[in-house]
């Protein structure tokens, strides 16, 4: 877990507005897909800990960027890469402090 982490902010910290919003037809952005993997990793969270499905204001919150397609090329573009990696390092620190209440 904390392998992938480090490779994806190495990876992710010197993209470019435009890098983020590159896609190809049809497909997600690069940026929007970093959104995905921190959404699916904060559903995860509600899940294991709370024992929940997420709730109708976590849907709004998270739901372009769980479901992606259409939605996410509307709504996920023109962001620099400090909103992307401020959404995955909360989402992460979050997942390390729920590991660390179970002991």
């Amino acid at each position: 877990m904390n392998h992938v982490w480090s490779v994806t902010m190495k990876e992710v910290r010197d993209l470019t507005v435009k890098e983020l919003d590159q896609r190809e037809e049809g497909g997600d952005s690069t940026g929007a897909l970093h959104l995905h993997t921190a959404a699916g990793e904060y559903v995860r969270q509600v899940i294991s800990f709370e024992h929940r499905d997420v709730n109708e204001e976590e849907g709004l919150r998270w739901g372009d960027a769980l479901v992606l397609g259409r939605r996410a090329v509307k709504s996920i573009h023109s962001a620099p890469v400090s909103l992307y990696i401020k959404q995955l390092k909360g989402v992460r620190r979050r997942t390390l402090e729920r590991f660390e209440e179970r002991g």
